[in-house]
């Protein structure tokens, strides 16, 4: 997968007029999914995730401000 991205970001770095170039041509295999999701299941179980996430905005910060 880092190969695929590097190789769609050198693709698209020419084309500065679309902001979306890179995310119109970026796909991923069902597998990739699949896989992704399988490495990532339990990554809240770790304390270096919290420390790592920090900052960031999360679907639960969305939901406490909105609701």
């Amino acid at each position: 997968m880092k190969l695929k991205l590097s190789k769609s970001i050198e693709n698209n770095q020419a084309d500065t007029n679309n902001s979306n170039a890179l995310y119109e041509t970026l796909t991923f295999l069902e597998e990739e999914i699949k896989n992704v999701d399988k490495i990532t299941l339990k990554q809240w179980q770790c304390k270096e995730w919290y420390k790592n996430r920090t900052g960031f905005i999360t679907a639960s910060k969305c939901k406490k401000v909105y609701t």
